[in-house]
C-alpha cells in the first residue's frame, strides 16, 4: 500500500500538535496548582494579622495591612456554591479560603464581623503563566502555518505522482503544468515534460516504423511466393522457402508485438473453457502432424479471457514445444485450472526470464526457425490478462503451464 508524501507529514502535524497540547494542558494544571499553593499561603499568613486586628477592633489597622497586602473588600459571593480548601476552626470564629471560578477568597469570622477578601495583585507566578500561555500559542500557530507551508510546497508532488502514474499506464500525452519558481519540483516539472515530449515521440516513431517495415514486407514476401510456386522444385527452392516462411513468420510476430505494445488494445474478454480454447489453437497450427501432439483435458474448467490472443499464447508454446523437441510427443494436459504444455527435451540452460527478453534464444537457436519473438509476445498477452507462464522440469520433460483463477 503506497503512503504519500502529504500523508506522513499530515500525521507528523497531527502527533506534533497532540504533543504539544498535552505539554500546554499538564504546563498549564502545575502553575495553576503552584500559584494556587502560593496564594494559599499568603491567605493563611495574612490571616493571623488580619484575625488579631480583628479581635483588637482596630478597624483602622485592618484598612491599612489590607491596602499593604493588595487585597479589596468584598460584599458577599456566592458562598454556597465555593469550594473550601482551607478552613481552621478559633474561639468565637473562623478562618476560610474559598474558591469560585477559579479565583481565591479570604473570609474571617470573629464574633459577628465577618471580613471577604480578595486578592488583586499582579502575581510573578501569574505574569509568568500568560507568558508561558503566550509562547506556547504562538509555537502553535508557527506550527500551522509551517504546516500550510509544507503542504503548498509539496502539493505539485501530487500531481507529479498522478502524471507518473498516468504516463506509466501508457498515456503518453500527459503532461505537467508549468510550477513558478526555480527549486527542485520546478525543475523536476521542466525535465518531466521533456521527458514525457521524447518518450513520446520516441514510441510513436517505433510503432511507425513497425508498421511501415511489416506491412511493406507484406507485398514482396507475397510475390516471392507467388513466384516460387512457379519453380519446379528442387533443394534450392526448398531451402529458399524455408527462409521465405521464416520471414512472413517474422513480419507477422513483429505486427503482433506491435499491437501489444499499443496501449490502445482493447481485449475481447469472455467465459470460454480450455476445450474451446485449445480447438482455437489447433486451427492456427500448420502443417503439423497430429500425431505429433497428445491432448488430454482432465478438468474442463473455464475462465475470462480474449480467445484470440490467448490461443495466439498456446500456439507459440506448442510451435516452441514442436521445435525443441528431442523425442515423443508434446503433451497438453489441463487439470485442476492449470493448462501444462510438455516436451521432452533438455532443461533450460537459464532462468525463464531470460528467454522472454526480445531477440532472445536458447543455445540451439542455430538450428532452430524462431527468431525470440515468440516467448515475450506470450508474457505480453498473459501480462494483459493477469496470468502469468511458470516453468519446471520434471522426468526429462520442460514443462511451461499457465495457472487460471477459480471461476
Amino acid at each position: 500500500m503506497r503512503v504519500s508524501i502529504l500523508f506522513k507529514i499530515s500525521i507528523l502535524f497531527c502527533v506534533s500538535l497532540a504533543i504539544m497540547l498535552t505539554i500546554t494542558l499538564q504546563t498549564n494544571k502545575v502553575i495553576d496548582e503552584k500559584i494556587a499553593t502560593l496564594i494559599k499561603e499568603k491567605y493563611i499568613q495574612s490571616s493571623k494579622e488580619l484575625l488579631n486586628l480583628l479581635v483588637n477592633a482596630n478597624m483602622q489597622g485592618i484598612e491599612k495591612l489590607i491596602q499593604k497586602l493588595d487585597f479589596a473588600f468584598l460584599e458577599d459571593i456566592e458562598q454556597e456554591n465555593a469550594t473550601v480548601v482551607y478552613e481552621k476552626k478559633i474561639s468565637f470564629g473562623a478562618v476560610k479560603i474559598l474558591k469560585l471560578s477559579g479565583e481565591h477568597f479570604l473570609y474571617i469570622q470573629y464574633l459577628d464581623d465577618k471580613i471577604l477578601l480578595h486578592d488583586v495583585s499582579k502575581m510573578q507566578d501569574t505574569e509568568h503563566k500568560e507568558k508561558l500561555h503566550f509562547l506556547i500559542s504562538a509555537d502553535l500557530f508557527l506550527l500551522v502555518g509551517i504546516f500550510i507551508i509544507i503542504l503548498k510546497i509539496l502539493f505539485p508532488l501530487k500531481k507529479i505522482a498522478q502524471a507518473l502514474d498516468q504516463f506509466g499506464s501508457g498515456d503518453y500525452s500527459q503532461r505537467l503544468q508549468y510550477v513558478k519558481g526555480s527549486d527542485e519540483i520546478a525543475f523536476v516539472t521542466q525535465k518531466f515534460n521533456t521527458m514525457a515530449e521524447n518518450i513520446q515521440t520516441l514510441i510513436a516513431a517505433r510503432e511507425q516504423l513497425l508498421r511501415d517495415m511489416s506491412h511493406e514486407l507484406r507485398t514482396p514476401i507475397s510475390k516471392a511466393k507467388f513466384a516460387l510456386e512457379m519453380l519446379q522444385p528442387n533443394k534450392y527452392t526448398q531451402m529458399l522457402k524455408k527462409s521465405i516462411d521464416q520471414l512472413d513468420s517474422l513480419t507477422h510476430e513483429l505486427l503482433e508485438l506491435e499491437k501489444l505494445g499499443s496501449k490502445n488494445i482493447v481485449l475481447e474478454k469472455k467465459r470460454y473453457c480450455v476445450e474451446e480454447l485449445l480447438l482455437e489453437t489447433l486451427s492456427r497450427l500448420m502443417a503439423v502432424d497430429e500425431n505429433e501432439i497428445s491432448i488430454e483435458i482432465r478438468h474442463n474448467f473455464e475462465a475470462v479471457f480474449d480467445l484470440k490472443y490467448l490461443s495466439i499464447v498456446v500456439k507459440n508454446l506448442l510451435d516452441n514445444a514442436l521445435k525443441y523437441k528431442e523425442s515423443g510427443v508434446v503433451v497438453v494436459l489441463a487439470d485442476n485450472n492449470t493448462l501444462y504444455i510438455k516436451n521432452k527435451a533438455k532443461p533450460l540452460q537459464k532462468p525463464l526470464d531470460y528467454y522472454t527478453q526480445l531477440f532472445t534464444q536458447g543455445d540451439n537457436s542455430r538450428g532452430a526457425t524462431g527468431y525470440g519473438l515468440g516467448l515475450n509476445m506470450i508474457m505480453r498477452v498473459l501480462k494483459e490478462h493477469g496470468l502469468e507462464l511458470a516453468y519446471r522440469y520434471e522426468d526429462g520433460y520442460n514443462c511451461f503451464f499457465v495457472q487460471f483463477p477459480n471461476s
